[in-house]
């Protein structure tokens, strides 16, 4: 601030000024960044050359993952990829082994989850889906399975009761119900006959 009133006032009137001038300066550039709807509106190039670029925007970006997803499964990726987790498995190794002959405790080591791509992801969702539906079949198709056996044993009437068991042949020296048993000493000389006395 100023020393005197007067050096105050003239400040303030300056900043003010220089206030109003900013101020001015962002409703322009808000007007205009209003007008370019009205401007394409009125210019329908505009509007295709931006769809344009547009399409071709995405196009390119589509093309350069396919490219990765492509290299990516090239047999020489695969190796690449194998060869550096058996790198990173031989040098976890190499540590531990390190740890273990300096008698320093070993910490377990936190195993990181590989993480799947968007794409492994879609394939494994629609394998699951194929799976469950390949499951839900089979187990309809059995069902029909079971319907049609049921109905060709029974084409509209009760399946037949077994037959009764044949009755078992009568013995010769079977007692009848009803009778009272009656024993008989025998004579372990003669089998089959009645004792002496």
């Amino acid at each position: 601030m100023g020393e005197t009133a007067a050096a105050t006032a003239r400040e303030i009137t300056a900043l003010r000024g220089e206030t109003d001038r900013l101020l001015d300066e962002v409703e322009g550039r808000a007007r205009r960044a209003l007008e370019v709807p009205k401007q394409l509106a009125a210019n329908p190039v505009f509007v295709g050359v931006g769809a344009v670029a547009g399409i071709v925007v995405v196009v390119a970006l589509w093309y350069r993952s396919y490219r990765r997803a492509q290299e990516a499964r090239r047999p020489i990726a695969r190796l690449r990829r194998g060869a550096a987790a058996l790198g990173e498995s031989a040098r976890t190794r190499a540590e531990r082994i390190r740890l273990a002959l300096s008698d320093v405790p070993l910490e377990p080591q936190p195993t990181e989850a590989p993480s799947a791509s968007l794409a492994e992801k879609i394939a494994g969702a629609v394998a699951a889906s194929a799976t469950l539906a390949l499951v839900d079949q089979f187990t309809r198709w059995l069902s029909k399975r079971g319907e049609v056996a049921v109905k060709q044993a029974q084409p509209g009437e009760a399946p037949p009761a077994p037959a009764p068991p044949p009755p078992a042949p009568a013995r010769a020296d079977a007692i009848p119900p009803g009778q009272p048993v009656r024993t008989q000493a025998v004579n372990p000389a003669t089998p089959g006959a009645p004792a002496a006395g």
